[in-house]
């Protein structure tokens, strides 16, 4: 596969932050296996114009300011002729409608949007030149797969007009599948379809549960009464009801798991189904806290969870 993707700095920039870091931990992986990656982003002064880090190859066009007016012509002049199968936009700051690019698959992932939070920021002029270019997000990236970094900018997304709750998913891991338990139960209009892997569940037994009793200065002490009352919103599994409508969800664990106890995972599932609700469940016998033990396994896995998402989600 040949991938662009764009986005206004790479992770050497000077001022690179967290969007950057999640941008090239997806990046340094598919050219790990075996991918063509090119990085098209805007760069600093007298920064090299051209770099490869971790088998990604990196073009630097302007700067910051300059790049979301330069980026299209570069692609056009540079790189165009390459063939790209997939072009992967991180929409940070300035949208540059690569939908019009000419990719045959275009993908999105959004960090926040700023909407008229950009005039609390920015001068006037700029801020204005910022909520302008992001009200044809809608039109112009018209059935492009957005991933939203955040439950905000999912909120933020369907807002806009990008999505609608049935067509948003949300898959998480470990911290990430407790994480997705709590979008189930607490927040179950807002989604079509969940995958919750490997996760952490049943915040009441957890520090009694394999490596739980280690998390406790980060979630707290179910057992003691006042720590509980506190615990208990965020418990998935204390907070799942049969009166409530959810998103059909797919729970994946795995019966080495060394971690977090597949038990949380199971004892979810059989609640949700006695409550009558619609759930899939996958447990592999091997693989531990990853889930998987080969990549066969592996691949495996995330076909299982990415086609159940396309699927839930009105994919064709």
């Amino acid at each position: 596969m040949r991938l662009l993707a764009v986005n206004w700095q790479d992770l050497e920039n000077p001022l690179a932050g967290g969007a950057e870091t999640h941008l090239h931990e997806i990046l340094d992986r598919l050219a790990a296996r075996g991918h063509e990656v090119t990085l098209l982003c805007g760069g600093w002064p007298g920064c090299p114009p051209r770099a490869t880090r971790h088998g990604v190859e990196i073009h630097r066009v302007g700067t910051r300011q300059s790049f979301p007016f330069l980026a299209h012509r570069y692609f056009d002049a540079a790189l165009r002729a390459r063939g790209f199968d997939v072009l992967y936009e991180d929409v940070n700051k300035v949208p540059l409608f690569t939908t019009r690019w000419g990719v045959p698959r275009v993908v999105a992932v959004v960090p926040h949007l700023f909407g008229e939070a950009a005039f609390q920021e920015l001068h006037p002029a700029l801020a204005a030149a910022v909520w302008l270019a992001e009200r044809p997000i809608p039109w112009m990236y018209r059935g492009v797969p957005f991933q939203a970094i955040s439950e905000s900018t999912a909120d933020d997304l369907v807002a806009r007009g990008v999505t609608t709750p049935n067509h948003l998913g949300a898959m998480g891991g470990s911290n990430g599948g407790l994480l997705m338990g709590n979008m189930l139960t607490l927040y179950p209009d807002r989604f079509g379809a969940i995958v919750c892997q490997v996760p952490l569940l049943d915040m009441k037994r957890y520090p009694h549960l394999l490596a739980g009793a280690s998390w406790m200065g980060e979630y707290g002490d179910p057992d003691v009464a006042e720590e509980w009352r506190s615990i208990q919103t965020f418990s998935p599994y204390h907070n799942a009801r049969a009166d409530i409508s959810y998103p059909r969800t797919f729970f994946t664990t795995s019966t080495r798991d060394d971690r977090v106890h597949p038990g949380h995972a199971r004892k979810m599932v059989a609640k949700l189904t006695d409550q009558g609700h619609d759930v899939l469940y996958w447990e592999n016998t091997e693989g531990g806290h990853g889930g998987a033990a080969t990549n066969a396994d592996r691949a495996k896995m995330w076909a299982m969870s990415l086609v159940f998402l396309w699927r839930e989600l009105g994919g064709e």
